[in-house]
């Protein structure tokens, strides 16, 4: 776990990787290490589906375009290491990490039926 300093002045979310310092947590797992030091994020935002926006966001600074966001495979295999790193065996769930069946149901909710890890999705 890296150790960060408190963050005095946040900024809101879409103008955090602008003007972040190069000290401040960057990556998803950086700032999950942060809330775990200091219970509050390094960044205002007043929504629960932070994560996600971080990922969007700091793929925008980086020069990413919109048709490239996070892409399925790549993002499921993201948040499944997290999920291992961050959540104990019990109330960890490895089937919803998979973005692309996740969407595929989403898509086709009436389709076959998927058994995958020992459970069933329709």
């Amino acid at each position: 776990m890296k150790i960060f300093e408190r963050i005095t002045k946040r900024y809101a979310l879409q103008n955090y990787y602008l003007r972040r310092n190069f000290y401040w947590p960057d990556t998803l797992p950086e700032i999950l290490d942060y809330w775990q030091q200091h219970n509050d994020l390094p960044f205002l935002y007043g929504v629960d589906n932070w994560p996600y926006d971080v990922m969007c966001e700091r793929q925008r600074r980086k020069g990413v375009y919109a048709s490239q966001y996070l892409i399925p495979d790549r993002t499921a295999r993201q948040m499944a290491a997290l999920a291992v790193r961050y959540f104990d065996n019990d109330s960890r769930v490895v089937g919803a990490a998979n973005l692309n069946l996740l969407l595929q149901q989403a898509l086709n909710p009436s389709g076959p039926s998927l058994n995958r890890g020992g459970y069933t999705y329709r």
